[in-house]
């Protein structure tokens, strides 16, 4: 269907954050064995959350997973891996009963040398039209590296045997403060909108729906902010964070226009101390921010927890450290479009 009049949210809250006291990555040994199981566990629970969805060819379902659902046993796969997940992720979303779905699968985390010899990282948010082929799959890449992404060197001193080639902090390079952020030259109107699926920006249409999409630490930074759309543009009607580590929405980063949302899966934080160390947020924006001020934001309560321990096979726990919960949202009015005038 090309158009929908009814937007519906989940998400799959699985906690995703490394084991720091244990001074590892949660991951199987082998890669292929690794991505292979996690790309199976994000088909189950797919088919978990199809059970508890809208029905309706009218409604669009918008599942999103949290940042670092996809990493290896040393913190990252090789670039052969991170194709790997890609293609295996699309081999069954791509199939005719998920035509109505969109999914944003995470992200998938890979390593190579940079021509310094040193270790660069690629933060990937995957995203996939259902019911399409490799013409639906688009990659976000996130540009700010939070301290918390990787292990640190100190997170090792009380570790035996640390796997083969773990990475840390400090062996990255990349952005790792806002200084360093603010000096990238590509940022400006209309600069963030997606050109070609695999060009990394955060803005795109699918489904006659303007989407922003935001990895973690470039919401706290304001990244899209900064690179808003285009002057008499359309504004992004919904705005997905896939994150690990960000405790609510900074409404200076908010860039949704008004009437449409902003839906946030944290792989890190708990909602409460008897919850898993993952939460999510859907929230409606009743005033989209100006070059004044922030979002205005109405929080949308979830109708149904699902959790995911029944439901999938045991070896989740060499995976994840909890095997995670869905939240299903009420089905939503798909928001009319508004352009930037400021």
């Amino acid at each position: 269907m090309l158009w929908y009049s009814q937007l519906q949210f989940i998400a799959c809250a699985v906690p995703t954050q490394p084991a720091y006291g244990r001074g590892r990555y949660i991951a199987m040994q082998r890669q292929r064995e690794d991505i292979r199981s996690r790309c199976m566990l994000m088909k189950l629970s797919a088919e978990k959350a199809r059970a508890h969805a809208e029905t309706s060819s009218s409604c669009l379902k918008v599942f999103v997973a949290p940042e670092f659902y996809f990493r290896g046993r040393t913190g990252a796969y090789d670039l052969e891996g991170l194709q790997a997940v890609v293609s295996q992720l699309r081999d069954w979303a791509s199939a005719p009963q998920w035509r109505d779905w969109l999914f944003f699968f995470g992200t998938v985390v890979g390593t190579f040398l940079d021509p310094n010899n040193q270790n660069e990282v690629i933060n990937a948010a995957v995203v996939h039209r259902g019911g399409s082929g490799p013409d639906g799959t688009r990659i976000v890449m996130k540009e700010a590296l939070a301290p918390d992404d990787f292990l640190s060197a100190i997170h090792l001193r009380n570790t035996t045997n640390p796997a083969r080639g773990i990475l840390t902090m400090e062996q990255l390079v990349g952005l790792k403060d806002g200084t360093q952020f603010d000096a990238v030259q590509n940022r400006g109107p209309g600069k963030e909108h997606q050109e070609r699926p695999f060009d990394g920006t955060g803005v795109f249409d699918e489904a006659r729906v303007r989407f922003a999409v935001e990895v973690c630490a470039d919401h706290l930074v304001s990244r899209l902010a900064k690179s808003p759309t285009a002057w008499l543009d359309w504004l992004p009607q919904v705005q997905v964070i896939t994150s690990c580590g960000v405790g609510d929405f900074n409404a200076d980063s908010v860039v949704a226009s008004k009437d449409g949302f902003v839906f946030r899966c944290d792989g890190f934080f708990a909602e409460t101390q008897q919850s898993v160390a993952a939460h999510s947020r859907l929230s409606k924006v009743t005033g989209a921010r100006t070059r004044s001020q922030g979002a205005t934001l109405q929080e949308v309560q979830r109708t149904k927890t699902v959790k995911l321990r029944n439901h999938l096979p045991m070896w989740w726990k060499h995976c994840f450290s909890e095997a995670g919960e869905l939240h299903v949202y009420p089905s939503q009015a798909a928001p009319w479009g508004n352009v930037r005038w400021w």
